[in-house]
């Protein structure tokens, strides 16, 4: 995708130099229709404060399966993945 392109250079001429050992990188991996209905779709999820001891971090967070509650020091079971997660390979994302 070309945006991806504007706003990392370095990457066009030796992607595979710049990443960490284990990651790949590759180019145009869901369509740009996909890529729109994704993005539909994560505004939907239910960002909550990540908190910490109390503290509220500078962003907002979900969790799928299990949440680490800090001020318990324990897991708690969350609702699972949302369906358009769980049916990435279909190309309707929402």
């Amino acid at each position: 995708m070309t945006s991806e392109r504007a706003l990392f250079p370095e990457l066009v001429d030796k992607p595979r130099g710049l990443l960490p050992e284990g990651f790949r990188y590759e180019e145009d991996i869901i369509s740009e229709a996909d890529e729109a209905a994704l993005a539909k779709s994560l505004a939907t999820l239910d960002l909550k404060p990540f908190e910490f001891h109390g503290h509220l971090g500078n962003r907002r967070v979900i969790s799928f399966g299990l949440r680490y509650d800090y001020a318990r020091r324990a897991a708690k079971v969350t609702d699972g993945f949302p369906a358009f997660v769980s049916d990435h390979g279909t190309s309707s994302l929402a």
